[in-house]
């Protein structure tokens, strides 16, 4: 299931805090940091980092839980991260109801099930990729069932929160480097023409479809994904 033959796992202190990460490549390489989203971890970079680690110094974060500095930030890849919910999305969510108590972490009796659910949830993922993602995004306990590796609380505030928080489009205003949104053709989550709306707030941004790929890009093709990133990292 070790698909990080020089991937390393590692762990770093910042503000009391303890954080997980994983390292690719040479120090000495320029440094290329890697955020996933919100129902993901460090590991869901993997393919990417070990196609990107003879040229760069690769640092997939595990985001707690789960900057305005373009000074620092030479350039930005955004995948598939919309500013706004398109609106068949934001019906579907606002038909739940909005409740205080705590979700109850979902559980799964085997591996395989999780798996299979993958396959139907994803169909454009390859197998190998969904085992390699969720093997690392699920724990055993000691019960003997699979869980997600993720804080409860977040669903919580997602259930109460539907829509995207704030003005994000303020925010892109805001980065002056030059910025590549990636979108998946068939991507429900990152319409075009929230894309475009993307680009006309970014000062220097553009984006690219790719084809064959849903809102899991850099798993559904990835061989496209790590062409076109790093052909931009590379200008």
């Amino acid at each position: 299931m070790n698909m990080t033959p020089f991937g390393q796992d590692k762990f770093i202190s910042i503000n009391g805090l303890q954080l997980h990460y994983v390292e690719w490549g040479s120090p000495g390489n320029p440094a290329l940091v890697l955020l996933h989203g919100f129902q993901s971890n460090a590991h869901t970079w993997d393919t990417f980092s070990q196609a990107m680690a003879d040229t760069y110094h690769v640092l997939a974060l595990d985001q707690r839980g789960h900057g305005d500095n373009p000074e620092k930030v030479r350039k930005v890849v955004i995948v598939d991260t919309a500013a706004e919910f398109p609106p068949a999305r934001l019906a579907m969510r606002g038909q739940q109801p909005a409740t205080d108590t705590s979700p109850q972490p979902e559980t799964f009796d085997t591996f395989e099930e999780v798996v299979q659910n993958g396959i139907k949830q994803y169909p454009l993922t390859p197998e190998a990729e969904l085992r390699h993602a969720n093997y690392h995004n699920l724990y055993r306990g000691d019960d003997g069932k699979w869980r997600w590796r993720w804080d409860i609380n977040l669903l919580q505030w997602r259930r109460r929160n539907p829509s995207a928080p704030g003005d994000l489009y303020t925010y892109l205003q805001r980065i002056h480097c030059p910025t590549f949104l990636i979108r998946g053709q068939q991507s429900p989550l990152l319409t075009p023409e929230v894309a475009e709306k993307m680009i006309q707030a970014l000062p220097n941004g553009r984006t690219v479809d790719i084809a064959s790929a849903a809102h899991t890009v850099n798993a559904d093709n990835a061989p496209e994904f790590n062409a076109v990133t790093a052909a931009f990292l590379k200008e």
